[in-house]
């Protein structure tokens, strides 16, 4: 048992194609989607052990999970993770989720190279240019800050995460320059 995805996080297509490309015998739509948008799942997603997304900031954070013994299970995917840079700790408030509820003033959101190619502009629609920043940081060192929003899209090279924030948040993001330490 373990999770079936069409690919990346902001990705969609038919339940069956994901489960004849796993060879499942069965398969279950266990969640609702950004449908029409990024189609992420609005849940958390974990697969093989590893968190892929958090839950939407919106969100309920209850989910049915299986143990690696193979019980069915209620489980609590609240995520509690920070990212370190410009001296601080500042609370990321999901990874890689579709923020459909909007991303909420000075509030930080992450992106891994497990979200696919779509906009990291996604809760932050409305939301003036001098509001929302941009970090990309690779290898524990920020490689650019995008100053003002719209958030990018497209690929994270692998060991890279985007960081985006607003308000306070983006603020934050603003002071940093390349080469720079950040972590996740």
């Amino acid at each position: 048992t373990d999770l079936l995805t069409s690919g990346p996080a902001a990705s969609g297509g038919p339940l069956s194609e994901a489960a004849n490309k796993a060879g499942a015998v069965a398969a279950v739509n266990g969640d609702f989607f950004d449908i029409g948008n990024s189609n992420a799942a609005l849940g958390g997603e974990v697969k093989d052990g590893q968190l892929v997304k958090s839950a939407d900031i919106a969100g309920n954070r209850q989910h049915v999970g299986v143990s690696s013994d193979g019980i069915a299970q209620l489980v609590d995917l609240t995520v509690d993770t920070s990212a370190t840079f410009g001296g601080a700790q500042h609370k990321v408030l999901s990874l890689n989720a579709p923020n459909g509820g909007g991303v909420p003033a000075d509030g930080l959101v992450a992106f891994t190279p497990a979200w696919g190619t779509y906009s990291r502009n996604t809760g932050l629609n409305g939301v003036a240019a001098d509001q929302v920043a941009e970090v990309l940081v690779v290898g524990g060192k920020v490689v650019s800050v995008t100053p003002s929003g719209p958030a990018g899209a497209g690929a994270l090279p692998d060991g890279g995460f985007v960081l985006v924030g607003r308000g306070a948040a983006a603020a934050a993001i603003r002071t940093l320059q390349p080469g720079d330490p950040a972590s996740l």
